[in-house]
């Protein structure tokens, strides 16, 4: 492991100074806006055989705090003189530690515990051959001054220790110091030194990157699941942003990912619309150039439900219940009001086509729960059900159909929404077995399950969602009378 294994008392004062690297820092001309600072490393065996120089630039984008730390340590000069006292080929050499300036060599690698630390700053970029880490303890926040170059790839270190520099030249360099003759701690039979030296900035702006999906005026983008968005890769960057908005000059309603990776997935809201989007890439200096900017079209969208507003209660038995009509097109609604959750038939009061988006409801149970939701009908095409509104009439504590008597067996999900596992906890009425049913809002069966219960003991099932389509579902359960219906979102 890149460790420091622990603090080692009596060691030479190599930064009480905390004040002092402050000062540095503030005082700097180093600029951490789109560039990439470099450093000269030039490594010294024994006394006066210099083996050449190693040249780096740091990702102040990606990682602020340890290119600052970085920069404070080599502008102090605190790296002058230390050693590279930790080679193994084909992995790393690792070195920076004060305590290799003119102290004993078994405290080489322990570090001097007044040094002040960095907290972590993980990213996506890999551990590839050339590479600048930062060493630290188990604490991942322990980060001091010790740092290493990947003499090869290392990828399973990724993610795990921060990863805030690349090398420009002196590759050669960084094999002769990894081949160094060793011991069995792996530290050089002869001292390898290094100076470091603040060289200038890399002002190379990031390249820029170019959509490919959805396809330039794409159309009927859909509004009811999320849209993997692509775009080709900048070979020179390690993130890309990207934003998505109803504005082509996405001053206004902008939705905006970073991402790691050369997609992103995003979901539209508002149907028969058109939409903007662009990306752009950070090399590690910062975000580059946007790029040509992409539209695309969303197809038909279920309405906003409006009023009565959801979770209302003392809701006259006689109400008009109000949406937002779907813009831009001639539509009709499904609407559809239920007294439970699952819209079953033997609960729906109201099953038709509504052609205005407000409808009126008359002579509802009163002291009772009613949900309702819509879909959107434009021509041939019918949109997802919106997302249910529940509202309660009356002034009673309002009773759902669902768990009307069964209380105690109520239904409970977690987490919602959910990624991969779904929870589904209940504790049923009788010792039986218990069917679980999971249906897209449209009634198609997507699985089914059976789990063996007992009345006296809660039931917990774990169900595998990770494969199923992000969207809307409803999970229903039945054991001996009960049967009870919730809606889940899968993210």
């Amino acid at each position: 492991m890149l460790v420091n294994t622990k603090h080692h008392e009596g060691t030479l004062m190599f930064t009480r100074m905390a004040i002092v690297l402050i000062t540095i820092l503030c005082s700097t001309q180093i600029s951490f806006s789109q560039t990439r600072p470099m450093y000269r490393i030039l490594v010294v065996r024994g006394t006066q055989d210099t083996l050449g120089p190693i040249v780096v630039r740091l990702f102040p984008s990606i990682t602020p705090l340890h290119v600052r730390n970085f920069d404070s340590i080599t502008r102090a000069k605190r790296f002058d003189n230390t050693a590279f006292h930790r080679v193994i080929p084909g992995f790393v050499i690792q070195g920076g530690d004060p305590n290799s300036i003119s102290g004993p060599e078994d405290s080489w690698g322990f570090g001097d515990p007044s040094q002040p630390t960095v907290k972590a700053e993980f990213s996506s970029i890999p551990h590839y051959r050339g590479r600048l880490g930062m060493a630290r303890s188990n604490d991942v926040n322990s980060a001091t001054s010790q740092f290493y170059i990947c003499h090869d790839s290392a990828r399973f270190l990724d993610r795990n220790y921060t990863v805030f520099g690349e090398t420009m030249s002196g590759l050669n360099v960084i094999d002769s110091v990894a081949l160094s003759p060793r011991n069995s701690a792996d530290r050089p039979l002869i001292k390898v030194s290094m100076f470091v030296t603040y060289v200038g900035e890399d002002t190379a702006r990031p390249s820029v990157p170019m959509p490919t999906l959805p396809v330039m005026n794409a159309s009927s983008i859909p509004t009811s699941s999320y849209t993997t968005f692509r775009w080709t890769a900048a070979p020179d960057c390690f993130r890309s942003s990207i934003e998505l908005s109803t504005d082509s000059a996405f001053a206004t309603r902008t939705l905006s990912d970073t991402v790691d990776v050369l997609t992103a997935n995003l979901k539209p809201s508002e149907g028969f619309t058109t939409y903007y989007w662009r990306v752009r890439g950070d090399n590690g200096g910062g975000f580059g150039q946007w790029s040509p900017r992409f539209t695309f079209t969303t197809g038909i969208a279920a309405p906003n439900l409006i009023e009565p507003a959801n979770n209302s209660v003392n809701v006259n038995v006689d109400v008009k219940l109000r949406w937002t009509p779907l813009n831009g097109a001639t539509a009709r609604y499904h609407l559809q009001v239920a007294t439970g959750s699952g819209f079953l038939a033997t609960q729906r009061i109201v099953d038709e086509e509504i052609p205005s988006a407000e409808y009126q409801v008359v002579g509802m149970a009163p002291g009772k729960k009613h949900y309702w939701r819509l879909s959107s009908i434009v021509g041939s095409d019918t949109s997802i059900y919106s997302k249910p509104f529940v509202f309660t009439t009356g002034s009673s504590t309002g009773i759902d159909d669902d768990v009307v008597m069964l209380d105690d067996a109520a239904l409970r999900l977690s987490p919602m929404p959910t990624t991969d596992v779904l929870t589904v906890t209940f504790t049923p009425k009788v010792t039986a077995e218990a069917r679980i049913v999971i249906t897209d809002v449209r009634g198609t069966q997507i699985l089914a399950l059976t789990q063996a219960v007992n009345k006296e003991t809660e039931t917990s099932v774990g169900i595998n969602c990770s494969s199923l389509v992000p969207g809307l579902y409803l999970i229903r359960l039945i054991a001996g009378e009960l049967v009870e219906s919730r809606q889940f979102i899968k993210l």
